[in-house]
């Protein structure tokens, strides 16, 4: 195994797909998953699995890349893919000056087990779309981190989970997310 298992990387990387491949990070220290960085735009992991990862899906921004980066992601999608026993699903990071991972698609997706966080960002997350996606059994934070969260679920199920599962505002309408249930409330 490498640090991080799959990554789409640098501002050139664009409409490449990731179809059908696996990411075990037994025995890896630090290894991350799924990776969307340094400008990398409008690709796709579809039907992936991620297990024993630091990290699910990853979005980043370095100085590695010499063209400056607007965005460290952008219109990525990760769809019809399970992650399981990550500590942290989605984590958006940066070295250097951060450029927000902005407009990227998750949908279709399991995630189980997660025993951080649901979201880590210490880089802004700009517009991201979560639909259709699975969230269960999952011992966990929902967001941690110094960055905002700009996210937006629809048509997904949260179940068995220890953090505080949203209830409304402009970027989660339970009415939209077939059956939610809650384990707690926000205040």
């Amino acid at each position: 195994n490498i640090i991080q298992a799959y990554q789409f990387r640098h501002t050139d990387v664009k409409n490449n797909f990731l179809i059908g491949s696996s990411a075990d990070g037994v025995g890896a220290n630090g290894t991350q998953g799924i990776g969307f960085r340094d400008g990398a735009s409008n690709n796709v992991a579809d039907r992936c699995i991620v297990t024993n990862c630091v990290t699910g899906i990853l979005y980043y921004d370095s100085t590695e890349d010499t063209t400056p980066n607007i965005y460290s992601s952008y219109n990525n999608t990760v769809k019809n893919c399970i992650f399981d026993t990550v500590e942290t699903a989605i984590r958006s990071s940066y070295v250097g000056s951060p450029a927000p991972a902005t407009n990227n698609f998750i949908y279709n997706c399991t995630f189980k087990n997660i025993t951080t966080d649901l979201f880590y960002a210490n880089q802004n997350i700009v517009n991201l779309q979560l639909s259709n996606n699975i969230v269960v059994d999952s011992d966990c934070n929902y967001f941690s981190g110094t960055a905002t969260n700009d996210e937006t679920w629809s048509n997904s199920l949260f179940f068995n989970n220890t953090f505080t599962t949203p209830t409304g505002g402009a970027s989660f309408n339970p009415s939209l997310n077939v059956g939610y249930q809650p384990t707690a409330t926000f205040t």
